[in-house]
């Protein structure tokens, strides 16, 4: 993986010069990547809340609960009720 070191550049700088082009921060194409996995976990396993958090790499799921719901818009399972209602 190419890391803003290897780059030359501080992560600090390398945000900056996304952003001056429009682009998300580096943090910011993780998380909505964390979210999209998650999302994706949850559709299509049967794997609990824990066991999701786990295997994206959070060992506190309340940290995971709270981060999905503040990107989602809604908690972990009441989006995983929501997708397998419809």
């Amino acid at each position: 993986m190419l890391t803003p070191k290897m780059m030359g550049l501080a992560p600090a700088s390398l945000t900056k010069k996304l952003q001056k082009f429009g682009i998300e921060s580096p943090s910011r194409i993780i998380k909505n990547r964390i979210i999209t996995e998650a999302k994706r976990l949850l559709l299509y396993t049967d794997k609990s809340i824990k066991e999701i958090s786990f295997l994206i790499g959070y060992d506190d799921q309340h940290y995971f609960s709270r981060l999905f719901a503040k990107e989602a818009g809604v908690s972990p399972s009441d989006y995983k009720k929501s997708v397998h209602k419809n």
